[in-house]
């Protein structure tokens, strides 16, 4: 089933352990088996997969203001075409690292991951009428510094017309969303 497909790939990413960007089990173990669930995933469907490298700050406005600057941070990249006309795509994205704490990271965020790739799977089985391009962050915990480099910085982001973000809200409850 696709629920059980989804679990093995957060079963997959976790086996890499708690990831910290920067950390091989990061950078290394999570994007390797990153791209191979892709691939499987996507076997047979129109895939473009971009590994993105990137470097980059901005200001935050809170706390009296602050730089927050990165090095190097990686963004597993895929575009799925669709049937339609390629200059409007959505973005779905989630990110795969994790926070300093110990924690492998199923439910932040790598149960997202795993409905990811699962979206790669069905929208090959059935091609939507614009592209989707997924964004697999790989350093979000830090303040969204992939995700800045992404939007500042991909090539597809100027293809861009609209946004769903996949992130845990919690470890109990209702899914929410906001």
């Amino acid at each position: 089933s696709s629920a059980e497909r989804a679990y093995a790939v957060v079963e997959d990413l976790v086996g890499c352990g708690p990831r910290y960007t920067g950390e091989l089990e990061n950078e290394i173990c999570a994007v390797d088996r990153l791209r191979a669930q892709i691939a499987a995933a996507g076997a047979g469907a129109e895939l473009e997969v971009d590994i993105q490298r990137v470097s980059g700050h901005f200001f935050i406005g809170f706390l009296e203001g602050m730089t927050n600057a990165y090095r190097n941070v990686t963004n597993v990249v895929v575009r799925q075409k669709g049937t339609g006309d390629h200059s409007c795509a959505l973005l779905v994205s989630a990110h795969f690292d994790t926070f300093v704490g110990g924690s492998p990271g199923a439910s932040d965020d790598a149960v997202e991951i795993g409905m990811m790739v699962e979206m790669i799977r069905n929208f090959g089985a059935a091609r939507l009428p614009v592209d989707v391009v997924f964004n697999f962050n790989g350093a979000e915990e830090g303040i969204m510094q992939a995700a800045h480099g992404f939007i500042t910085q991909h090539k597809w982001a100027k293809d861009l017309c609209a946004v769903v973000n996949l992130e845990a809200a919690g470890s109990g409850g209702r899914e929410a969303v906001f």
